[in-house]
């Protein structure tokens, strides 16, 4: 595929300066609106982390353990789920592009906290597809929106800003959720508390709406960075 002229522009540019050079100066451009940006964009990245994986960490316990799945139907389950992400992503970009960003960030998030919701107090294993579904469309909205928002001289670095940010989740999650397990003994009660606080964590970044409803659908990138500004 061919590459964009303003990305050639900013590749040339970057290949006559040191890459520590270039990263302060880049750090350099962005305004207050940008670090917001990437403290918003990091922070709902960091949720969609660490809710997920409370789960991806734990359904094969709480199905095994707790619902007396034999191994063989846990990994039938979890084959449909590994299908849901796959559709997650491809439904996603679908709603993105009809309906909106702001619109397909809040379908994920409500979806994967109703999803949530289901295998804390239902326990069906079609609440665990959903899950790895709406999961799934939260993170297609992510790597759309992100590198969306920021001016091709800021993106790369701003998005690895809001990347490295979110990353903590791959602690957070796993260490709540053993935390809630261990404190409870790992009984039912305690994967119905593990799935409801995963919920919780995931309905959370829709409160960044209070803050930021920039809609870039059907914009241009040069028409967002003017908008962005």
């Amino acid at each position: 595929m061919k590459e964009t002229k303003r990305w050639k522009t900013q590749r040339e540019e970057f290949k006559i300066k040191n890459k520590r050079t270039k990263f302060r100066e880049t750090i350099k451009l962005f305004t207050k609106k940008d670090w917001l940006f990437v403290l918003l964009t990091g922070g709902i990245y960091l949720c969609w982390n660490i809710a997920f994986k409370m789960a991806t960490g734990t359904v094969g316990f709480f199905f095994q353990d707790i619902q007396t799945y034999t191994l063989a139907e846990f990994e039938s389950v979890l084959l449909f789920a590994g299908i849901a992400t796959i559709l997650g992503a491809l439904s996603i970009g679908i709603i993105m592009e009809k309906l909106g960003r702001i619109i397909a960030f809040i379908f994920s998030s409500i979806g994967a906290t109703i999803a949530y919701l289901g295998l804390a107090f239902q326990g069906h294993p079609v609440f665990m597809v959903f899950i790895y579904y709406f999961m799934a469309c939260f993170l297609g909205f992510l790597l759309v929106y992100i590198p969306e928002i920021f001016s091709t001289e800021k993106r790369g670095t701003a998005t690895g800003l809001s990347l490295t940010l979110s990353r903590l989740g791959y602690v957070a999650g796993p260490l709540l959720g053993s935390v809630i397990l261990k404190s409870l003994n790992a009984t039912a009660t305690a994967y119905m508390v593990l799935y409801l606080v995963a919920g919780i964590i995931a309905l959370i970044p829709l409160l960044s709406l209070f803050l930021n409803k920039y809609e870039p659908k059907g914009k241009s990138l040069e028409k967002i960075q003017e908008e962005t500004k």
